[in-house]
C-alpha cells in the first residue's frame, strides 16, 4: 500500500474504524480524534487543502503496513459474546483432604524449624562478627609484617655500614703499617731522630691495641644489636611501643659507634700525619702534638753545624733571608696555631736582633700572627738583620780585621687559639761575617 495516504496507518493502529487522521500541511504531523464523525485526508487535491475523504467501514480490515496487522472480525459475533459465562472447561472443586501428617507432629516440626532458623541467623551473625575480627587481625598482621620487614631492612643497612667500617679500618691499618715501615727506614738515616721514631712506633702499637679493642667493641655491639632485633621480631605482634623503644636504643648505639669510629679515625689520621712529619725530618714540640723543622738556605762550614746560619760580608752585604721554619699542626683537639714567637740568646742579642720574622730591614720582629689549621703545614721564612753586614758594627768593620763568627741560641713558641702554648727545644744560630 502506498504511503501517500498516511492517515490509513493510524487507522490501522487504532482498535476501531472511527479514528480520524489529520495532517498539518506545514509541520506534516498527524492528530488523532477518537469517535469523530469526520475523516480528513492528507492530500491537497485541487488546491482546496484538506479534502474530506469518505470512509467505508471495514474496507481496509486486514491490511498490513510495516508489519502491523489488524485482524478481521465480525462485530455481531463480538456483541453476542459480551457477558457470556464460559464454564464448560472448568472442573468442580475437590473435596477437602485430611492431613497426611498429624497436626502435633507438624507443629513440633514447625517449631523446631523456626528455632533452627533463629539459631542459623544467630550463627550467621556470629560468623559475620568472627569474619570481621579475622579481617581486623589480618590487617594488624599485615601491618606487623610490614614493620618487621622495615626492621630487617634497617638491620641489613646497619650490617652493611659495619662491614664498610671494618673495611675502612683494614685499609687504614695497612696505610699505618706502610707509614711505620717508611718511618723506620727514614729513622735509620737520621740518628738524631731515632729516639723520636721509636717513641712513635710505640704509639702506633698502642693505637693498634686500641683499634683491636674498638673492633671487639663493635663486634660486641653488633651482637647486642642482633639480639635486640631478634627480641623486637618476637614482640612485634603484641608490643608496638617496645619496638619503638628498641629502635631508639639501636639508634643511640649506632650514634655511639659513629662517634667512636670518628675518634678512632681521628687518632689514626693523627698517627699517620705524625709518621709523615717524622719521615720529613720534623720533630715534635714539647707537647708532642705539633711538629717543626728549621732549615738554612745555605751551608757554610763556618756555622759549626748550627740549626740556622747566615753569612754576610763587610764589602758585599747580603740579604737577611737565612732559612725556613716549617710548622705542622697535629693537635688532637683541633685548635689552630695563631701566633709564633722567638726567644734568643747570644753575643748579638738584643742589640742587633739578630733573628726574627717578616723582614730583614733592621731588627726583625720576634712575633708573627699566623693561622695553621689542624693537619695543615706551613713554611715561615726566617730573617737575620741584614745591617749586620756592611762596613759597620759588629766586627769586622775595618779593612784588615779577621772574619768573625757569632753564635747563640733561640726557642720558637707556638700559641693555639685555645690559649695553650708549646715550645721547641733549644736551637742554635750562627752569623759569619767576612772582611771582604
Amino acid at each position: 500500500m502506498s504511503l501517500e495516504n498516511r492517515f490509513r496507518v493510524s487507522e490501522l493502529m487504532s482498535s476501531g474504524s472511527r479514528a480520524i487522521v489529520s495532517q498539518d500541511p506545514v509541520s506534516k504531523t498527524h492528530t488523532f480524534y477518537a469517535d469523530s464523525k469526520v475523516i480528513v485526508s492528507g492530500s491537497t487535491d485541487g488546491g482546496n487543502g484538506n479534502i474530506p475523504f469518505t470512509h467505508v467501514k471495514g474496507e481496509r480490515d486486514g491490511e498490513l503496513i510495516g508489519y502491523v496487522e489488524k485482524p478481521a472480525y465480525v462485530e455481531q459475533d463480538l456483541k453476542r459474546a459480551v457477558d457470556t459465562v464460559v464454564d464448560e472447561l472448568i472442573a468442580p472443586p475437590k473435596a477437602p483432604q485430611r492431613d497426611v501428617v498429624p497436626r502435633p507432629v507438624y507443629d513440633a516440626l514447625e517449631d523446631r524449624f523456626q528455632t533452627t532458623l533463629a539459631e542459623l541467623e544467630r550463627a550467621n551473625e556470629t560468623i559475620r562478627q568472627l569474619n570481621g575480627q579475622i579481617s581486623t587481625l589480618q590487617a594488624e598482621l599485615q601491618a606487623t609484617l610490614v614493620e618487621n620487614d622495615a626492621l630487617k631492612v634497617q638491620k641489613a643497612i646497619l650490617d652493611n655500614q659495619f662491614q664498610q667500617q671494618i673495611e675502612r679500618y683494614k685499609e687504614m691499618t695497612q696505610k699505618v703499617t706502610v707509614a711505620i715501615v717508611k718511618a723506620a727506614k727514614e729513622a735509620n738515616n737520621r740518628v738524631r731522630l731515632q729516639s723520636t721514631v721509636e717513641g712513635l712506633i710505640a704509639q702506633k702499637d698502642v693505637l693498634r691495641q686500641q683499634l683491636l679493642s674498638q673492633r671487639q667493641l663493635i663486634l660486641g655491639l653488633t651482637d647486642q644489636l642482633d639480639a635486640g632485633v631478634a627480641a623486637l621480631n618476637a614482640q612485634v605482634a603484641s608490643a608496638a611501643e617496645q619496638r619503638k623503644i628498641a629502635a631508639d636504643v639501636a639508634e643511640q648505639q649506632r650514634l655511639a659507634l659513629e662517634n667512636q669510629k670518628e675518634q678512632v679515625e681521628s687518632q689514626l689520621a693523627g698517627a699517620a700525619a705524625e709518621s709523615a712529619a717524622a719521615a720529613q725530618g720534623l720533630v715534635p714540640f714539647d707537647d708532642n702534638e705539633s711538629y717543626y723543622g728549621v732549615k738554612s738556605d745555605g751551608n757554610d762550614t763556618k756555622w759549626g753545624g748550627a740549626d740556622l746560619g747566615w753569612t754576610t760580608s763587610r764589602l758585599y752585604p747580603t740579604g737577611g733571608k737565612a732559612g725556613t721554619l716549617t710548622i705542622q699542626n697535629l693537635k688532637d683537639s683541633g685548635a689552630k696555631i695563631t701566633k709564633l714567637s722567638v726567644t734568643m740568646a747570644g753575643s748579638l742579642y738584643p742589640k742587633y736582633g739578630p733573628l726574627g720574622f717578616s723582614t730583614d730591614s733592621g731588627i726583625p720582629p720576634t712575633t708573627l700572627n699566623i693561622s695553621v689549621d689542624k693537619g695543615a703545614k706551613v713554611n715561615v721564612p726566617m730573617y737575620f738583620n741584614k745591617n749586620i753586614g756592611g762596613n759597620n758594627l759588629p766586627d769586622p768593620n775595618n779593612r784588615g780585621e779577621d772574619a768573625k763568627t757569632y753564635t747563640g741560641s733561640f726557642v720558637i713558641t707556638a700559641t693555639y687559639d685555645d690559649g695553650t702554648t708549646t715550645k721547641t727545644s733549644s736551637l742554635s744560630w750562627a752569623v759569619h761575617k767576612y772582611d771582604r
